[in-house]
C-alpha cells in the first residue's frame, strides 16, 4: 500500500494496490491512530509518500523455489 504521511505525522491517505476488504478496513484502522515522526526537508517538517507491505511477502520471498529443494 501507498501512504501519505501528514507535516504533523499523521496518516493522511491510504492506497490499498491490493487487499481484501476485511483486511483493508482493519489495515485503515489500525493506521489512522499511527503516528510517524515528521519527515524533514531542509530542517522544516514535509509531507511525505512512502509504502508499507503487510502479510507473507517477506516471508514467502525466503523461501526457496520448488526446483531448488529437490537440487
Amino acid at each position: 500500500m501507498r501512504i501519505i504521511i501528514d507535516k504533523d505525522g499523521k496518516v493522511k491517505h491510504i492506497h490499498f494496490l491490493s487487499a481484501f476488504p476485511d483486511q483493508a478496513k482493519s489495515i485503515t484502522d489500525a493506521l489512522l491512530q499511527w503516528r510517524f515522526k515528521p519527515y524533514l526537508r531542509e530542517g522544516r517538517p514535509t509531507e511525505v509518500e512512502t509504502g508499507i507491505i503487510f502479510g507473507n511477502a517477506a516471508k514467502a520471498a525466503e523461501q526457496p523455489s520448488p526446483s531448488a529443494v529437490n537440487e
